[in-house]
């Protein structure tokens, strides 16, 4: 029992000394100080990363809304110019039958230069009229050049000169008709 009482007293003896060698109430209170300090900073600077963070995504989600609308307008601006491509392949293909037939215009203009009513055929007249039909190849048209060269009898002549205008007359016809084709099947 003397050990169980020894050892009582020195645990009491022990209790006592850490009782006596206690921090005093001023280091508590500058380190709950310091604590509240901290705190206040962290939640200051917590706060602010907060807003940050809020400021940042606000600027993502706007940017995200542009980046949609620039989607979108892409998408649809691709869709317009797939509509223009359809559009100007069709036109030119329109466009080299309307060439055409403002060549048969020149065919028929450089004729009536030549030989309309008070006009002298000369030979550079006849020639370039004679280069213009032939790099056209329309048989039907050069046939009748050929036989308006080759007339001698004024009736003759009359009607090769008929046959010609006529035979440009069916070509720009045809032409026209092939232009509307083009643009009304598109």
């Amino acid at each position: 029992m003397q050990k169980t009482s020894a050892f009582a007293i020195i645990a009491c003896i022990i209790l006592l000394a850490g009782c006596a060698a206690t921090v005093p109430q001023s280091k508590y209170d500058d380190l709950a100080a310091t604590c509240a300090l901290q705190k206040a900073e962290s939640t200051a600077a917590l706060d602010s990363m907060t807003s940050r963070v809020n400021s940042c995504k606000t600027q993502l989600d706007d940017c995200n809304d542009a980046r949609k609308a620039t989607e979108t307008l892409i998408s649809d601006q691709q869709e317009q110019i797939a509509t223009l491509k359809d559009g100007s392949e069709v036109l030119a293909a329109a466009r080299v039958k309307t060439d055409l037939i403002a060549q048969y215009k020149l065919v028929q203009t450089y004729f009536d230069d030549a030989y309309g009513p008070g006009k002298v055929p000369t030979t550079p007249k006849i020639k370039r009229l004679e280069a213009l039909i032939i790099s056209l190849k329309d048989t039907p048209v050069y046939g009748s050049w050929l036989d308006f060269n080759r007339c001698s009898i004024i009736t003759e002549c009359d009607a090769a000169k008929a046959r010609l205008s006529t035979n440009i007359n069916a070509s720009i016809n045809s032409l026209t008709y092939q232009v509307a084709d083009i643009v009304a099947n598109k």
